[in-house]
């Protein structure tokens, strides 16, 4: 049973903001949604819809993403390759058939049992995230819901969308001093300052401390599910299902990073001089 809850509690928690970091960001609108499959991990996205910085969670994400750097990535391609990687270290069953994604946005409230109302972004992504479940072969539900009943129970103490209260709940984390009923009266653009501007300190410290560490477990969990996962796809190609070449793909993703990377800081800088350019 513990087993199929920690398969089950696979989340997207998706919320939107305007959030402005500095001077040279001021134009620049953020958001965020996390992923839980157990690894939990969120992400930070500019108006592009591209990863401008994560927060790993808890250890299960962390050994995940041990290798993985999703700056750079669009929403979607961070999603399809940390649910990949997710797979490979053993967090998503290739044998089950009930995995399942729940997507949690701030507006949850407002939709009914067809899901009328829900945002073009959190579509896309169910989306993604289907189509990753079938390139794999792998029996899946993406629901919009939760099974989180501690984040159920503070959503509606507080009341407010488990897709804010998520966010909050990051930045309370990482702050430290930061209580609930603070963050709740604070700005977003403040929320993100604290979630986005730690990101660089955060990925240093854990550079340092444990990705190795994490880099040795994550290879041994992969290691303990090699032969299901290579059995899992000899069965596929022995039905003819055409079985992707994710080193590739994770090789291509990597390349379009770099790429997004460079035009976003070529973006910041420009922002940056005319921010400048405006001080008296």
């Amino acid at each position: 049973m513990k087993k199929f809850l920690a398969l089950m509690l696979t989340a997207v928690f998706l919320v939107s903001f305007a959030a402005c970091t500095s001077d040279a960001q001021e134009d620049i609108t953020l958001s965020a949604f996390s992923v839980d499959i157990n690894p939990s991990i969120l992400f930070v996205i500019d108006e592009d819809e591209i990863i401008v910085s994560f927060v790993l969670n808890n250890e299960d994400a962390e050994i995940v993403a041990a290798e993985l750097d999703f700056v750079g990535l669009t929403a979607e391609e961070a999603l399809a390759l940390f649910i990949d990687a997710a797979i490979e270290a053993g967090y998503i069953d290739v044998d089950a058939e009930n995995n399942a994604i729940f997507i949690t946005t701030e507006d949850d409230d407002d939709l009914d049992e067809n899901d009328e109302g829900m945002p073009e972004f959190a579509k896309r992504l169910r989306e993604r995230a289907e189509a990753e479940f079938r390139a794999h072969g792998i029996g899946a539900a993406v629901i919009i819901g939760t099974l989180d009943e501690a984040l159920l129970e503070l959503a509606e103490q507080y009341d407010i969308g488990i897709g804010r209260l998520r966010i909050l709940q990051t930045a309370v984390e990482i702050d430290g001093e930061l209580t609930y009923e603070e963050a709740l009266e604070m700005d977003m653009k403040d929320i993100m300052a604290i979630i986005h501007g730690s990101h660089d300190a955060r990925m240093a410290t854990f550079r340092a401390a444990r990705q190795e560490e994490a880099k040795a477990v994550r290879e041994e969990m992969k290691e303990n599910v090699r032969e299901r996962l290579e059995a899992h796809r000899a069965l596929l190609e022995e039905n003819g299902v055409d079985i992707p070449d994710y080193s590739a793909i994770r090789e291509a993703f990597r390349e379009q990073a770099e790429a997004h990377r460079a035009a976003y800081e070529e973006r910041i800088e420009e922002r940056r001089q005319q921010a400048q350019d405006r001080r008296p």
